[in-house]
């Protein structure tokens, strides 16, 4: 969802701007890819690329990595908080890194990067920080747009609020109601407020907003193929365009 600020609220916002920091949270475990967060793609590692994009950002004050693991924490050019090896296994959660991270760290406002999305720019991140800065919402999201045909299910699978029998209940795609519009959540950041994260122990909570991004800056790291797939984007003459931004 775009989302700008007036004259008059950046004025009133930098006047009595709160302190806004980030975190990236960067395990030394990874199952699918190993030291995933030190995975080099166009010649800079994940947790470098996270790093610098949340830098670029003017709206935060501070950058740091949450890790239990001395290569990273080496590799690591900004604050460093140590997370305890029970809050960095493969079954612990994110929120469980956030939590810890704000019993430790003061802030207002916590915006949470993941490495595993190279292709993220600091004006998603600054898109996605606005809105809970000006108070037009608690909580935001990274997502792109989506106005495709969902169904769910498995082997029998129904339509998402439309139905597919009837040409009268299919609208046109150009003409789609809000109740049609989908958000796909990219994983790539998240931005709260640090009373919302301590109330609901969640990354989002509240008044939740999405912060939009471009399909093409939307794929995450997961895989060997995904690997590949970035690099080819980030050579791409899209890329080139959209990393002026």
């Amino acid at each position: 969802m775009e989302f700008s600020l007036s004259k008059s609220e950046v004025v009133r916002v930098w006047k009595n701007k709160p302190e806004i920091v980030a975190v990236i949270p960067a395990r030394g475990g990874s199952k699918g890819v190993p030291k995933k967060n030190l995975m080099k793609i166009g010649g800079i590692t994940l947790l470098e690329r996270a790093i610098r994009t949340a830098e670029a950002c003017t709206l935060i004050d501070s950058v740091w990595v949450s890790t239990e693991d001395p290569e990273i924490r080496a590799h690591a050019h900004a604050h460093v908080l140590a997370r305890p090896i029970e809050l960095a296994s493969e079954n612990a959660s994110s929120e469980s890194a956030l939590l810890h991270f704000a019993e430790n760290v003061d802030f207002d406002i916590l915006v949470f990067i993941q490495c595993t999305s190279p292709l993220t720019l600091s004006i998603d991140i600054r898109h996605g920080i606005e809105p809970v800065l000006s108070g037009h919402c608690t909580s935001t999201f990274s997502a792109f747009k989506s106005h495709q045909w969902i169904w769910k299910g498995r082997e029998k699978v129904y339509p998402v609020g439309f139905c597919a029998s009837s040409i009268f209940d299919r609208p046109m795609r150009q003409v789609l109601p809000d109740d049609m519009i989908f958000w796909i959540e990219t994983g790539a950041f998240y931005v709260t407020t640090r009373e919302d994260l301590l109330r609901s122990k969640c990354r989002v909570s509240g008044w939740v907003r999405p912060a939009a991004v471009s399909f093409w800056r939307s794929f995450q790291v997961d895989s060997e193929e995904d690997v590949v797939m970035i690099n080819r984007i980030m050579r791409g003459d899209y890329w080139e365009q959209t990393n002026r931004c």
